[in-house]
């Protein structure tokens, strides 16, 4: 998570990027809506659901979209969550540019 997070504050200094992920992390709504891009794991996700449902995100990226197949579990719920629009990618970066699927 922190890895992306790096990358997305070297690629886009302009955005205000937060990791969301540990125990110590910020649980308040405001301060995620603070920021211009929010890096989570989806085991965050699934903790943090009802906060993260109160938030309007106009854009959710997900990697590994595998984790989420089963439109039943609780990282699928959490990934519908007030999401405008999103997109998932699954497989090795090289397939990707194949895969890429929209969800909304």
């Amino acid at each position: 998570i922190h890895n992306w997070a790096d990358e997305a504050k070297r690629f886009t200094p302009d955005l205000k990027v937060s990791a969301h992920v540990g125990q110590a992390r910020d649980r308040s709504p405001g301060h995620l809506s603070a920021h211009d891009l929010v890096v989570t794991s989806y085991g965050t996700m699934r903790s943090d659901i009802e906060m993260l449902a109160g938030i309007d995100f106009d854009y959710v990226v997900l990697d590994e979209a595998q984790a989420i197949k089963n439109e039943q579990t609780q990282s699928a719920k959490a990934a519908r969550n007030s999401v405008s629009s999103a997109s998932s990618t699954t497989g090795p970066p090289s397939a990707r540019d194949r895969r890429v699927r929209s969800t909304r």
